[in-house]
């Protein structure tokens, strides 16, 4: 192990690698010795801030990020980012901060996890104005709706190149899919049987398989009630 010379001064809860940069998020003031709020870059040999000499970064709450190109795409309880009004995306590309457009959701969105499958970026969008979720393919400079649910997506992750949704919902457009969803390019979305009962908070990719987290979680004896 070997320690980068003089890192963030305080928290770090999360990094993110390209092939030029390391990017840390957290909760620090400094990173270095320069001033850098909450976001630094690291480049192998110095610490920075992002957005600018004091870090004009994202004010607000980043939940979280995923490498893109040469930056990184941040999702979160934010409104700005650098000189940019935003709706809780935002990406850096080494020079500035870009906004994709989430116009298609009104009343101020805010946004959840992140998870890439193939090319494509997907995100939970939540209405702060109703508290309706939604979840949106992010292409280039757009995101758009991407599941038809019935309840709310509470996470997203990816396993063997799938995405997988937890939450409360029951249907994810014509497909039967209570608690966990999995969509792929390849077979659209689809529930990994057996089926379960009980609250699916997350699901993780493990080597061995798919670790899913809840409350009172059992086996669904395979059933499919009306819609």
């Amino acid at each position: 192990w070997q320690p980068t010379p003089g890192g963030p001064k305080g928290s770090v809860r999360r990094l993110v690698a390209t092939t030029e940069r390391m990017f840390a998020l957290g909760s620090f003031h400094m990173a270095g010795t320069k001033q850098a709020q909450d976001l630094a870059q690291w480049d192998g040999d110095t610490w920075t801030a992002v957005g600018g000499p004091c870090g004009d970064g994202i004010r607000g709450t980043i939940s979280g990020m995923l490498s893109d190109g040469n930056g990184f795409l941040a999702s979160g309880e934010f409104w700005s980012a650098g000189d940019l009004t935003v709706d809780g995306l935002a990406r850096w590309q080494g020079a500035e901060w870009t906004r994709p457009d989430v116009s298609a959701y009104p009343s101020g969105p805010t946004a959840g996890s992140l998870a890439r499958v193939g090319s494509d970026v997907f995100t939970i969008l939540v209405n702060s104005a109703t508290g309706i979720r939604g979840v949106y393919r992010v292409r280039g400079e757009s995101a758009t709706e991407f599941a038809n649910l019935d309840g709310a997506p509470t996470s997203l992750s990816v396993h063997r190149g799938t995405l997988v949704m937890t939450g409360d919902f029951r249907w994810v457009g014509q497909s039967y899919a209570p608690k966990l969803a999995i969509w792929s390019p390849q077979n659209g979305w689809r529930n990994p049987e057996p089926r379960l009962l009980g609250r699916v908070h997350n699901a993780i990719s493990t080597p061995r398989g798919l670790l899913v987290l809840g409350d009172e979680i059992q086996p669904h004896d395979g059933s499919i009630p009306a819609a």
